[in-house]
């Protein structure tokens, strides 16, 4: 079996990746899609996946010690990436995301992680999946999210190829993923993930119900929260964040 699963159209790279865990596929199996008709995102929600765009899922070896901090650090890993290889500047939304500025000072998503335990024939496995939003034009995403989409081409033109994007992305999975495997490498990631957190200091709000101002990110992966009656850590759910008007 080839590591590299290419599809030119996949339902899901996701629900491909699960399924190849079931298979028995070796750690560092990776799905890579042209585009995704139905695309997953966290709890649920679907990740417009048009031509242009990085859509993958990496099998790799279970991370059970990092619990919480798994999407965190392949956010902060992803952010790094995206600012040293082509100056995009980004923010890491908790828990899974990264959002880029936009020239109108609205913040518009780029990113996501999305990491999933899959029990196989060896053991269970992690499937981390990464959408990124490379150079698909604006009018390929869907009108009632056109607005709050970013792209690698709104801050670097040309837009570098999906091929040397696929391959830097896998290179930084797979160094996050040995490090959170080590001694200090999670304490490393969470700090790194503290320092880029976006809306430090915001009124938020989860699951439309509002919590408080965000403080700091946990150390186990959680986000600390200023609510009316005291600190509290929040550790799922949707979060929206008050944004500077």
């Amino acid at each position: 079996m080839s590591l590299r699963q290419f599809y030119v159209s996949l339902p899901s790279t996701q629900l491909r990746a699960r399924e190849l865990v079931t298979e028995g596929c070796p750690d560092g199996t990776w799905v890579v899609a042209g585009i995704q008709t139905a695309g997953l995102g966290r709890r649920d929600h679907r990740w417009a996946s048009p031509p242009g765009g990085l859509y993958l899922s990496r099998v790799g070896p279970d991370l059970p010690g990092a619990g919480s901090l798994v999407p965190l650090a392949f956010g902060a890993g992803l952010h790094d990436l995206l600012e040293e290889a082509w100056s995009v500047p980004t923010v890491l939304k908790w828990p899974n995301d990264l959002l880029l500025p936009g020239t109108d000072g609205r913040w518009r998503k780029i990113a996501g992680i999305l990491p999933e335990r899959v029990q196989g024939p060896y053991g269970p496995r992690t499937v981390l999946g990464v959408g990124l939003n490379v150079r698909s034009p604006p009018e390929a995403y869907p009108a009632e999210i056109r607005d709050r989409v970013g792209r690698i081409a709104d801050r670097h033109l040309p837009p570098p190829p999906l091929e040397e994007v696929e391959d830097r992305v896998l290179a930084v999975l797979a160094r996050i993923e040995a490090d959170l495997g080590s001694r200090d490498g999670p304490g490393r990631w969470l700090d790194r993930s503290r320092e880029i957190l976006f809306g430090r200091g915001r009124p938020a709000w989860v699951d439309g119900v509002p919590v408080g101002r965000i403080r700091e990110i946990a150390p186990d992966g959680s986000l600390l929260v200023d609510g009316p009656v005291g600190p509290s850590s929040i550790r799922s759910g949707e979060l929206v964040v008050e944004e500077p008007t």
